[in-house]
């Protein structure tokens, strides 16, 4: 990582990033079905989904948790919330 304030500071290192964010975002996509996306943004998205509870899994996944509970000495009564 990198100390942006060991260079012009953070205030310039934030101003930096959102020109070059804006830039990308102001540029069209290849395909117009798809936005333009930087590195971190779906990760973000995926941690505000997460934080609000709706992680979607897979039916496989959700029918082999009861094992896996059961495998690992976890409550498998907290399963129940996930269907």
């Amino acid at each position: 990582m990198i100390d942006p304030g060991a260079f012009a500071g953070r205030d310039a290192f934030v101003a930096q990033m959102d020109f070059l964010s804006d830039q990308c975002h102001a540029d069209p996509p290849l395909d117009p079905a798809r936005q333009v996306r930087l590195p971190g943004k779906q990760a973000s998205r995926s941690i505000a989904q997460a934080a609000q509870g709706n992680v979607p899994l897979a039916a496989e996944t959700v029918q082999r948790l009861p094992a896996w509970a059961g495998e690992l000495s976890v409550d498998a009564a907290l399963l129940a919330q996930l269907k």
